[in-house]
């Protein structure tokens, strides 16, 4: 029984001079607004969300119409090169077997 309890104070002692010994714990700094500033930085906040999300659908927007085109150009390209092979006659080979 003294063994376990010479053994629990040694081992208290050491966590109290470990924790003595550590670095200071972050302190976290709180401000605190009135509703009228809260209020204006909510809705800033949903503004700038908005704005963001504005933007993105704009790019996908314009690279979905690009994309269209870039298409409709290259089946146009297509199309053209297939009516001129169509038109250009090819020249007929004779083909002889051999003797």
């Amino acid at each position: 029984m003294k063994t376990l309890l010479i053994t629990s104070s040694l081992l208290g002692f050491t966590l109290l001079g470990t924790t003595a010994l550590a670095t200071p714990m972050e302190t976290m700094t709180v401000i605190y607004r009135s509703p009228v500033d809260y209020a204006l930085y909510q809705q800033k906040a949903e503004m700038l969300g908005y704005f963001q999300l504005e933007v993105h659908e704009g790019i996908q927007l314009d690279a979905k119409s690009q994309l269209r085109q870039m298409a409709t150009r290259f089946a146009q390209a297509d199309n053209l090169l297939v009516h001129r092979s169509q038109s250009v006659e090819a020249p007929k080979l004779s083909v002889s077997a051999p003797r």
